[in-house]
């Protein structure tokens, strides 16, 4: 058996924790291209070319009543004002090791807001660059 905790899963911005999750899908981090594209000419010969985008792209959602909120909205409204709302964006399964790294991020925009009866969601999307993923594993427990 793998040990999951959705408690042990730690994203942060800008020295926020992020925890007040939503159901279902709470983060999300992805390349914003693939690392190599394959070309083929027209004689069939095939090239391997690197794709040296190191950007992404990290969805955390919150639910709507999550304190993170208001400080990830007043980031928000300082960066459009200022231009000074970039911060580390970091995420970390504490049970495995799984990490993501970006040392220069930003809010891409402030979520969507609806309300609905039932649970409320705010979804914040952040803008990564020099982004590093570690896809790892956890360890077995009851083995």
């Amino acid at each position: 058996m793998f040990p999951f905790d959705p408690a042990a899963i730690l994203p942060s911005f800008a020295d926020i924790p992020l925890s007040n999750y939503a159901d279902g899908t709470f983060v999300e981090v992805e390349f914003t291209e693939d690392a190599f594209a394959l070309d083929v000419g027209a004689g069939g010969a095939v090239t391997r070319r690197r794709i040296r985008n190191d950007t992404g792209m990290a969805t955390v959602t919150l639910k709507a009543e999550a304190p993170e909120n208001a400080l990830l909205s007043a980031l928000a409204t300082a960066d459009r004002r200022t231009g000074e709302g970039v911060g580390v964006f970091s995420c970390t399964d504490v049970l495995g090791s799984t990490e993501v790294l970006s040392p220069v991020a930003w809010i891409r925009k402030v979520p969507a807001i609806s309300w609905q009866n039932g649970a409320n969601v705010r979804a914040w999307i952040f803008d990564l660059t020099d982004l590093e993923i570690t896809v790892g594993s956890s360890e077995p427990v009851g083995a």
